[in-house]
């Protein structure tokens, strides 16, 4: 059978082949065989096959994987399999691609953003690139200028980072890069947030008339008098804020013929009173929903009709206002389009006393006697 020598084998287990990002990796397996086996690569347990930047190659004594241009990716464990007529042999590797880490993770999440001081905290990169983090770098900008400048620098055992560099009421942006012995990764910027309040530019307006539209226009002042006015907002309505509408509630059928259905609910328990609802559907053999109605219904049942016989329908429902769309509720299981089993009864009930009405008047001649 093949064999591969155990030293080598020894060695692939205790130490991973290493290539850096963009360049190009061989691994090399000698062996000794007769006859030829077969030759077979597996990454991850799946076959590896040749392409632009995979080259496999066999001589009389060695197997040899070509990876050109690496990345991150094409880092796992890597398996030869050598196969002949007088038995198998593997050997099993792993490929470590070193590279720049990536970005730290977020959103940035800010623990304090006074006059005085600014803390802000993030998560670690998820890959590292292959390669222990060693430290972060935090720079800051001032808001509209386009050079960053570094404040600091910090450990990889911290996620945290607190700066006094900064100006009470302006604004700012910071970014956060993580380093590893390949480089610096790319960058996690934070939104534009104001070191304690933005100076000037919030103020809350009391005493307005409910149900009234407004406008507002600002004027900048300064020693030397008024500027001229802004634009004027656009318009806004004094009211307090609604809620979406929360999950309906008691979705049930109350009512199915051979071509329609009736359905019941109640309005929600949560979120502020629903305007309409919106009622969707789908056949069985089907996965898109469909409205019930172009508008939403007003009321809280509502008759589909226009059904196809015995065919199995699935019902959501979710309640609607002026602050949004509710989440839907679906009944739990479908509904044919059927007469209830209690009218089908009733409806054959019927059938055979309109049956016995029309027979006995024909049936009782025959049995009468003359005297």
């Amino acid at each position: 059978p093949p064999v591969i020598d155990p030293s080598v084998l020894e060695a692939f287990a205790a130490h991973p082949v290493t290539v850096k990002a963009k360049q190009t990796a061989y691994i090399k397996v000698p062996f000794k065989a007769k006859p030829l086996p077969k030759v077979t690569w597996f990454k991850d347990g799946i076959e590896v096959t040749e392409e632009e930047k995979v080259v496999m190659e066999r001589t009389n004594d060695y197997a040899l994987l070509t990876i050109k241009d690496c990345v991150r990716e094409d880092s796992g464990s890597i398996m030869l399999k050598l196969k002949s007529d007088c038995g198998t042999a593997f050997a099993q590797l792993h490929l470590n691609v070193v590279d720049i880490p990536k970005p730290p993770q977020g959103k940035v999440e800010f623990l304090e953003k006074s006059g005085k001081c600014v803390k802000m905290k993030w998560k670690a990169p998820k890959d590292n690139g292959g390669k222990q983090v060693t430290h972060f770098i935090i720079e800051r900008r001032i808001s509209g200028k386009k050079s960053w400048i570094k404040i600091g620098e910090i450990d990889s055992k911290h996620t945290t980072f607190a700066t006094d560099k900064v100006e009470e009421g302006k604004a700012y942006q910071f970014r956060i890069l993580a380093v590893n012995s390949e480089g610096v990764s790319e960058p996690l910027e934070t939104e534009e947030i104001f070191a304690g309040d933005p100076i000037g530019t919030k103020h809350k307006v009391d005493g307005l008339l409910e149900d009234t539209e407004y406008e507002f226009r600002v004027v900048a002042v300064n020693r030397a008098g008024p500027g001229h006015p802004s634009s004027a907002s656009s318009s806004v309505v004094a009211r307090d804020p609604i809620k979406p509408p929360g999950l309906v509630k008691g979705l049930h059928v109350a009512d199915s013929s051979n071509s329609s259905i009736s359905l019941a609910w109640q309005q929600p328990d949560e979120g502020d009173l629903p305007s309409g609802y919106i009622l969707e559907m789908r056949a069985e053999d089907t996965k898109e929903w469909s409205k019930c109605t172009k508008i939403p219904i007003s009321g809280t049942s509502y008759t589909v009709g226009g059904l196809q016989e015995r065919q199995k329908y699935f019902f959501r429902i979710r309640a609607v206002n002026e602050a949004g769309i509710g989440e839907p509720i679906e009944l739990k299981e479908g509904v044919l389009a059927m007469p209830p089993p209690g009218k089908i009864g009733e409806m054959l009930a019927a059938v055979n006393a309109a049956l016995y009405r029309r027979l006995v008047p024909c049936i009782l001649p025959a049995c009468r006697t003359d005297t």
